[in-house]
């Protein structure tokens, strides 16, 4: 199996996305999702047969969850919350427990808080996922 550790903001928004969450009269709301963005996601789970595990602090919210099935966003699991850890920890956590082998993982993240050796590709808060990246990501889950 082959996973994408995915964080939202960042990732699939950045500075300038449109979109928000909750905007109920125009007015604002939480920075949503940015359609191009979650495109590259699928884009990448199409060609590597990779899985998402959440590893955004929007795990946390349910609210947040629901919208990110709204928009089409699937996963499989969420890393453990483990109490102020850094996000490299929680990630090493969840392979440790996972049922699964894995062949093979990414991390998506804007963050790099990561430990020494994962396999980070990190995004900017001013880009987010770019067909750049999508495309390193790719080759490196595939094994190129």
């Amino acid at each position: 199996m082959k996973l994408i550790f995915l964080d939202c903001d960042g990732t699939i928004n950045c500075k300038t996305t449109k979109d928000r969450i909750n905007d109920k009269k125009g007015g604002g709301g939480l920075l949503g999702i940015d359609n191009k963005m979650l495109k590259r996601v699928k884009k990448i789970c199409k060609k590597t047969g990779a899985k998402i595990v959440l590893s955004s602090c929007w795990r946390f919210w349910d609210e947040n969850k629901e919208y990110l099935k709204k928009k089409g966003l699937e996963w499989i699991g969420e890393t453990p919350d483990l109490n102020g850890k850094i996000r490299g920890e929680e990630i090493k956590e969840y392979l440790m427990n996972c049922d699964e082998f894995v062949e093979k993982y990414v991390i998506l993240d804007d963050d790099s808080d990561m430990l020494e050796g994962q396999p980070l590709f990190q995004t900017s808060w001013k880009d987010g996922l770019t067909e750049k990246i999508t495309n390193k990501v790719i080759k490196y889950l595939n094994g190129k």
